[in-house]
């Protein structure tokens, strides 16, 4: 199971691009195991995108992994172990000030393309409780998103010992 925290809702549509295929089914594939903005082993990655995937030798995952490459400029790629890989992404520069707003929770300033693209990945509509908070009709803070319990400490990837 995928562990939806911020990252996942307001950071990752950064990088969506329908024209390329870059949507929400091209990120969480079967293989997606989570979004995060930090590395607890590894600082150097703070403030960066970070996505975990299972590891597979499989066609599939290969085509991801190639279209991944080709559509991004990954900072890094590293083998966890065995089982798991992830890519790290810069936050793009025309998004620093929204990261900026996502990391004080003040999802209703964000800009109106970032806002544009959240609506766009997540195919929300206007009374989806996301809609809600990003256009400022709906706290944060008490929000029912899809009957999700928010943790505010999700953002940080912490590998399992």
């Amino acid at each position: 199971m995928v562990k939806v925290n911020d990252t996942l809702r307001f950071v990752l549509p950064m990088f969506y691009n329908k024209e390329i295929g870059i949507n929400a089914n091209f990120f969480m594939n079967k293989f997606f195991k989570g979004a995060y903005t930090s590395d607890f082993n590894n600082p150097q990655y703070d403030d960066k995108l970070i996505l975990v995937y299972l590891y597979s030798v499989d066609n599939e995952f290969t085509e991801f992994e190639e279209k991944l490459k080709s559509c991004f400029n990954l900072e890094s790629y590293i083998d966890l172990n065995d089982d798991l890989v992830y890519y790290v992404m810069d936050i793009p520069e025309e998004y620093k000030d929204d990261y900026t707003l996502i990391l004080t929770k003040l999802f209703d300033k964000l800009s109106p393309i970032l806002k544009l693209k959240i609506m766009k990945m997540w195919e929300l509509s206007d009374d989806d409780g996301l809609f809600r908070i990003i256009t400022g009709q709906e706290s944060y803070i008490g929000a029912n998103i899809e009957d999700e319990i928010v943790n505010f400490n999700t953002e940080v990837y912490v590998e399992s010992i």
